[in-house]
């Protein structure tokens, strides 16, 4: 995230990854799927 933003994500914005990331490996998903998700964050989105 850091890198596609260019900047480091503020206080909000890692607890937004955070909530993506422990998501993803309660489902069992995959690198693919976390990508998706991170992509499609309003993290992401409005950066």
């Amino acid at each position: 995230m850091t890198y596609a933003t260019g900047r480091i994500p503020n206080y909000v914005e890692r607890k937004e990854i955070n909530r993506i990331v422990t998501e993803s490996l309660e489902k069992g998903e995959g690198f693919q799927d976390l990508l998706l998700r991170l992509i499609e964050s309003e993290t992401f989105g409005t950066k």
